[in-house]
């Protein structure tokens, strides 16, 4: 059986990157790519411009993996404030924000970095570190 390869798509949560609606469309076409050529979508199942991501691929009929901090799905909701709609599968790591990263990371043939603050900078070192692409 061929294995998909499974990219990763790493950003901001909120701030100042997701207000912008160029960035929020750049993210929606990212996915919409990552699904049209048969790769799975990964990314923290968090709001912003990894959601917006997730939405692009699942309209475009693709597989969105989500890694969840929270230990359920009643504290990814409420105490994360996480969405749900554009997600086939979220593990609920129950890591907290920083570990999860790296079951994101090491998940992934590859990363993809849309823009943010710490907790992407974090993405990408930890990218780094595991020599992703």
């Amino acid at each position: 059986m061929k294995q998909r390869m499974k990219i990763g798509v790493m950003g901001s949560a909120s701030g100042p990157t997701i207000e912008n609606a160029e960035n929020r469309r750049k993210a929606r076409a990212l996915g919409r790519e990552i699904a049209r050529r048969g790769c799975i979508l990964i990314n923290g199942a968090c709001p912003g411009l990894p959601d917006h991501a997730a939405a692009g691929a699942r309209a475009a009929g693709g597989f969105v993996f989500g890694v969840s901090p929270a230990f359920s799905l009643a504290e990814h909701l409420h105490t994360y404030g996480s969405p749900v709609k554009h997600y086939d599968v979220i593990l609920y790591s129950g890591l907290g924000l920083m570990e999860r990263d790296i079951i994101n990371i090491r998940s992934a043939d590859g990363i993809i970095v849309i823009g943010g603050g710490m907790g992407t900078l974090n993405e990408f070192t930890v990218a780094f570190e595991e020599r992703k692409v």
